[in-house]
C-alpha cells in the first residue's frame, strides 16, 4: 500500500514538474517586408521584391494564387478553404 501511495505521488509531482515547467509561447517575429525572391527557374525571376499579402493566418496549409490575384489556403484547424484577398482574408 505503501509503496502504491509513494508511486502516486512522485507520478503526480513529475506532471506537476512538466506543467509548471514549460516556457510561455514565444511570439512570432512580424513578417519579413522588405525581401527579395532568388532566382527559382519556371517560378521567380531573381530580385523580385516579395509582398506580404495576408498576414496572422493561423494553421494553415498550401497556398495557391489564383489569376484574379486571390489567394486560396486550406485552414486544418478549421476544416475549410480560404480566400485571401491583399492585406486581408475571409
Amino acid at each position: 500500500m505503501k509503496s502504491k501511495a509513494g508511486l502516486v505521488v512522485a507520478v503526480s509531482l513529475l506532471c506537476a514538474v512538466a506543467a509548471l515547467g514549460q516556457e510561455a509561447a514565444v511570439p512570432l517575429p512580424p513578417p519579413a517586408t522588405d525581401t527579395i525572391a532568388p532566382d527559382i527557374p519556371g517560378v521567380v525571376k531573381g530580385g523580385t521584391k516579395v509582398q506580404v499579402v495576408v498576414d496572422g493566418l493561423k494553421h494553415t496549409d498550401g497556398p495557391v494564387a489564383m489569376r484574379d490575384g486571390t489567394l486560396l489556403y486550406w485552414d486544418y484547424m478549421e476544416r475549410r478553404i480560404g480566400k485571401g484577398y491583399k492585406g486581408r482574408a475571409k
